[in-house]
């Protein structure tokens, strides 16, 4: 009768806890498989069964060594996507381009350089690879024409042209509406021309409008067009036309200006918020209105005063110190004889007019007077002038005169031929303003014989003197003494 052998079992929980004798063999009930132990090994080690169910994946790659497996033993399809494959074990054409997916080699995959001429695509002559359709997209193979088009190069150009040559193909071109655009004209650039596009500054120093033309500037677009002129940035003043109707200078710094209408009282000066008309020959003179302030720069005066024109008082009497008169009387006056005289009665200052008689009465002398007693008197029975009486007054040829002398100018009778004063006989003071200097008419100085002309003027600080004949001036120089 056959006996029956039972080992002992557990399961494999069971077994991690358990460590059997040397050599003994149990069953893992888990796993279905044989355990050997070694006396020491806790769990002991577990056999492969026969379909290696118990035994995993990582296991027996773990126990594979390099180029264990023959490519025969491999199923196609049977690599998972982590197994790499290293190029060593690639041979040529071993991997069918129906085994590679699309994009399954993307461009970090190629090294670089790795792609040959010989592996592109054949192309035909002649013709570029590039692209022309918009966008991006795959390359494109390009006609020469295509090429010309996307370089903006014609056919037929060439790169030899000397410059004289291309010079002479943008004369062809250019002109007004070409569209040429140069950098430079003339070696100016364009920000140094004015355009009449923008408004603009000039910077140069002077601008000369050389032409026979006699109209140079026209200002036109507006119905108040002007010309400003400034000191550095500040407005000073402008001339302009007006809509009104006139023209007119205006000085901004003061708000003056002088306003040119039309007509004889069109000149207009507007000064303080005034306007004031200009006078000049075409509108002055009777029934004009102008209020002078003096006529021939002498004042009306309805008193005595001097150098004034007379003028009738509120009560229509005139004024005067003395009347004097020139010329001789005619015989056509009033009545017959030398007419009438002007004088006073003695009584007032008023001047009346008298005829003959009242002259004679006046003047204390007889009607027909006409005797001379003697050379050295005049007589008319009732007084006389003798000539002891006219020793007050100097004569023509001269004397000595021992009052005041008041008169207007003084002048000799020869040009640098006479003296004011004497070597011996000299004035103690000469009280003038300016004082002329001139040796012209004398021939000459003693020093070196030219004449001159000069002025010594008076400074508040300061005396000058003026050369008239140069023009130049000078100032002395003074040291002060106390």
């Amino acid at each position: 009768m056959a006996k029956l052998l039972k080992l002992r079992r557990g399961t494999t929980s069971q077994h991690s806890s358990f460590t059997g004798a040397e050599g003994e063999v149990t069953i893992d009930t888990t796993k279905d498989t044989a355990v050997v132990h070694d006396g020491s090994t806790a769990a002991g080690r577990p056999l492969a069964r026969e379909d290696l169910n118990n035994v995993s994946s990582s296991t027996i790659a773990g126990r594979l060594s390099n180029d264990s497996l023959a490519t025969s033993k491999i199923a196609a399809g049977a690599l998972p996507t982590d197994v790499t494959v290293a190029s060593a074990n690639i041979v040529d054409a071993s991997i069918a381009t129906g085994d590679i997916a699309n994009s399954a080699i993307n461009s970090d995959k190629l090294a670089n350089n790795a792609v040959t001429l010989a592996k592109m695509q054949n192309i035909g002559s002649p013709s570029f690879l590039g692209r022309n359709s918009s966008g991006t997209g795959q390359v494109q193979n390009l006609s020469a024409s295509d090429v010309r088009t996307m370089i903006n190069v014609e056919n037929g150009a060439t790169a030899d042209q000397s410059a004289s040559e291309i010079l002479t193909s943008i004369k062809t071109v250019d002109g007004s509406g070409s569209g040429l655009d140069a950098d430079l004209l003339d070696s100016y650039q364009a920000s140094e021309f004015v355009t009449s596009a923008a408004s603009d500054t000039l910077t140069g120093s002077t601008y000369t409008f050389s032409t026979s033309t006699d109209q140079k500037i026209i200002l036109q677009g507006s119905s108040n067009p002007y010309i400003r002129f400034r000191e550095s940035s500040t407005d000073k003043a402008y001339i302009q036309w007006d809509s009104s109707g006139f023209f007119q200078f205006v000085n901004s710094e003061t708000g003056e200006y002088l306003r040119i209408g039309s007509g004889g009282n069109g000149l207009i000066y507007v000064h303080d918020g005034t306007s004031s008309t200009v006078w000049h020959s075409g509108n002055d003179g009777p029934g004009s209105g102008l209020n002078a302030d003096t006529c021939d720069n002498l004042h009306v005066n309805n008193g005595e005063s001097t150098n004034t024109i007379v003028a009738r008082n509120g009560s229509g009497y005139v004024f005067a110190n003395y009347f004097n008169a020139s010329g001789s009387f005619g015989t056509s006056g009033a009545g017959s004889g030398m007419g009438l005289f002007i004088g006073t009665n003695g009584s007032d200052t008023y001047a009346r007019s008298y005829n003959a008689a009242a002259a004679r009465s006046l003047l204390n002398v007889a009607n027909g007077a006409n005797n001379i007693t003697n050379n050295n008197q005049i007589s008319n029975g009732a007084g006389y002038i003798t000539s002891s009486s006219l020793s007050s007054y100097m004569p023509k040829s001269g004397g000595e005169f021992t009052g005041d002398l008041i008169t207007h100018n003084i002048r000799p009778d020869g040009n640098g031929s006479r003296a004011l004063g004497t070597s011996s006989y000299r004035w103690s003071n000469i009280y003038t303003s300016d004082l002329s200097l001139s040796n012209e008419a004398y021939g000459g100085n003693d020093v070196d014989g030219s004449w001159g002309d000069w002025t010594i003027q008076e400074g508040k600080s300061d005396l000058f003197l003026k050369n008239n004949r140069s023009g130049k001036t000078f100032k002395f120089n003074l040291t002060e003494v106390s």
